[in-house]
């Protein structure tokens, strides 16, 4: 899938549509605004945000199962906060 197809993709996506991971990644990430939703750090590189499942399962590529943390935040989501 092109970044031309992902676009016009994401126009279409409601909440609780499972979509290609590739297209739920810079979805969460989008959707936040390319910033942490826990620090509130703007990282606008490629690499630099993390997409993360809140319930834990890599295969529920559902918007409202995505949060975009940076790499520290999302560090600490899997160990010290006991989340998946």
């Amino acid at each position: 899938m092109s970044y031309t197809d992902t676009v016009i993709r994401v126009i279409r996506v409601d909440e609780d549509e499972v979509i290609d991971r590739h297209a739920w990644i810079w979805l969460v990430k989008h959707c936040a605004n390319f910033r942490c939703e826990w620090c509130g750090r703007s990282m606008m590189g490629p690499m630099s945000l993390h997409s993360h499942h809140v319930d834990g399962n890599r295969s529920n590529n559902r918007l409202n199962n995505g949060m975009a943390l940076c790499a520290s935040c999302h560090r600490y989501a899997h160990s010290e906060a006991g989340l998946r």
